[in-house]
């Protein structure tokens, strides 16, 4: 083969490769969920605390985590909601576990920030739109959404 098809089938299968993003797992997808609920019931307990600064910030992460949901559960520019139910779920769990124990709120959002940050790696990274966005253009759309449902 002469160098010209190897490097036109380089280019073919790196395409393929960035266009199909890859989908998570159930358990990922769990994972994101969770921290989303994390996140925004952090956020609201803040913003009951008149912590409106410190609201924002954990709001930020909650918009990262449903931004890199829909990066890594797209198939083209469509996210199909049965990809998105594992999370639903996980999500709906935490106000009532969190409300239970108010001490376990620090720790919890901790663990996520550990947890998730592989994956919002991936999805930041892949240097696609979604939309006509990048991946921090939607977040930051999603954060706006956010600050103006909550009032900050």
């Amino acid at each position: 083969m002469s160098k010209s098809i190897f490097v036109a089938l380089a280019l073919v299968i790196t395409t393929t490769t960035i266009n199909a993003a890859p989908l998570i797992t159930s358990a990922e997808a769990k994972q994101l969920g969770y921290c989303e609920g994390v996140y925004i019931y952090t956020a609201q307990l803040l913003q009951m605390q008149g912590n409106n600064g410190a609201a924002i910030n954990v709001l930020s992460r909650a918009s990262r985590v449903v931004a890199a949901t829909m990066f890594l559960n797209r198939q083209g520019e469509v996210v199909p909601g049965n990809r998105l139910e594992a999370g639903k779920l996980a999500r709906q769990s935490v106000k009532e576990q969190l409300d239970a124990n108010p001490k376990l709120v620090v720790a919890a959002s901790d663990n996520c920030d550990k947890a998730i940050a592989p994956l919002i790696g991936r999805a930041s990274q892949t240097g696609e739109t979604l939309w006509g966005k990048r991946f921090f253009e939607l977040s930051q759309t999603i954060l706006d959404q956010y600050k103006k449902q909550l009032g900050l």
